[in-house]
């Protein structure tokens, strides 16, 4: 599978060795960053050095795909909720990860199958670190995002004012 490290890396002509030289890495390190993006686990500021260092740039731009017209306050509460959070992911993906398991196990355990099945794609999603299934489901305007959102499994991922501040926004 190509990645944008690689893709970028061939592109500018530069070695795996020469890039790991310019980094001040192995070149086993680069091979394994290469591995990380193709599988979805490199963190967003690893993959910003890396191409910084192909004189290249990424940049990510989190927002629903559509402007959702959300007509309940609580759906909206919970998308503002969802991208500050889709925010810290992309920041901080083993951090903003870490608790997902947990705590949608421990709420699996009080609701009805429908939610049970929400929690369990949560950890599915997390589990495999499906960024872009991840980022879908916090920021999209579909009816099974919305719900999915309902039930998200990042208690403890924002501080409180982070919190009100989302809160606030949704107005």
């Amino acid at each position: 599978m190509s990645t944008l490290i690689r893709h970028q890396r061939e592109r500018s002509s530069v070695s795996v060795r020469e890039l790991a030289r310019r980094l001040d890495v192995s070149p086993a390190t680069v091979q394994n960053y290469e591995r990380a993006e193709a599988g979805g686990r490199i963190q967003l500021d690893t993959l910003r050095r890396v191409l910084g260092a192909l004189d290249a740039t990424v940049s990510v731009r989190v927002s629903a795909a559509t402007n959702p017209r959300l007509e309940r306050r609580e759906e909206r509460v919970a998308l503002e909720l969802h991208k500050k959070v889709a925010e810290r992911l992309l920041r901080d993906t083993d951090a903003t990860l870490a608790g997902v398991e947990r705590v949608a196990t421990e709420a699996r355990s009080r609701v009805d199958p429908y939610t049970a099945g929400l929690l369990d794609e949560w950890m599915v999603l997390a589990g495999a670190r499906d960024l872009p299934g991840l980022l879908h489901a916090m920021t999209s305007a579909d009816h099974h995002s919305i719900d999915m959102r309902q039930v998200g499994p990042f208690n403890g991922v924002l501080s409180e004012s982070e919190r009100l501040d989302a809160i606030r926004r949704a107005r």
